[in-house]
Parts: structure tokens; sequence; C-alpha cells
């Protein structure tokens, strides 16, 4: 009976490990769909010359990461017709992102549309500079500290397992 309880705890405490692992891979998805979506609104706005909110209604179903719930409440924004009040998406309750990458997410939503098509993909670009630069980070922070929690969730349960018995 210890044996099954030692090998239940492991494996919950692994859980765990994976769990909070899992956030820094989540974290990156966030960014490397950013990056998608500023490739795609650049493509767009160069060749087809779509409206934003058509874009974004193309983008959204595409989506897995915390992205797509920011797009869905911008692209509300935009059919309210709420150009310039963005002080709703600065209230985004992301537990995937840090304040400084809210605003920069927010700024860069507010600047779509903005401006010709030129000025509009050098905008584009320079917010996509931003967020390979917070890709670059989350990878280096998943390659860091999600193996380390896996292991240290590991150690844990051995841990407790060798207090048991």
């Amino acid at each position: 009976m210890k044996w099954i309880l030692s090998v239940v705890i492991v494996v919950c405490c692994v859980y765990v490990g994976i769990g909070i692992a899992s956030y820094y891979k989540k974290r990156e998805n966030l960014f490397v769909e950013l990056g998608v979506f500023c490739n795609k609104l650049k493509n767009d706005i160069n060749f087809s010359y779509k409206p934003i909110l058509e874009i974004l209604n193309e983008t959204i179903p595409t989506l897995k990461s915390p992205l797509k719930e920011i797009l869905i409440q911008y692209s509300q924004m935009i059919e309210v017709g709420e150009f310039t009040n963005f002080s709703n998406l600065k209230n985004i309750k992301s537990s995937y992102l840090k304040q400084n990458e809210i605003d920069i997410i927010v700024q860069f939503l507010s600047q779509i549309g903005k401006s010709d098509a030129i000025n509009q993909n050098a905008v584009i670009s320079s917010f996509e500079g931003n967020f390979n630069s917070f890709k670059n980070d989350c990878n280096l922070e998943k390659k860091k500290y999600s193996s380390l929690y896996v292991k240290l969730s590991l150690l844990i349960g051995l841990l407790v397992c060798i207090i048991l018995i």
C-alpha cells in the first residue's frame, strides 16, 4: 500500500511541475502567435487590402493562446466603434503577460488602421521587433525554468515518499 501511495504522490508532484512548466510554454506561444499575426497583418494590408475587422475575424479562430481573448475584445471594440478609447484593453488581466507587455500590445492595437499602408507596415514592423524580443526572452525563461520545475517537483515527490517510508 505504501508503494502505491508513493507512486501516486510522485505522479501528482510531477503533474504539478508539468503544469507550472506549461506556463512558460503558453507564454512563449502567445508571442509566437503575435508575430504570426503581425506577418498576416502586413501581408493582408499590402496585398489584399482587407479591412482590419475582416482580418481579425479570419485570424481569431486560428489562435490558441490568450492572444485570442485579447483580439476578440479588440474586435468587439471596433464593431462598437470605440477607436479612440482603449481603456478597456488596458484592463487586460492575463496571467501570462507582464504589465509592460500589456502596454505594448495595447499600443500596437491602438496603432492598427490609423495610417496608410506604407506607414502601417513600418509601425507593424517596429512592434514586431518588440514582440520578437519578448518571444526570445520567453524562450530563454522556458529553457531555464520549465525543466527546472519538472525536476524539482520530481525531487519533492521522491522526498515525500522517502519521508513516508
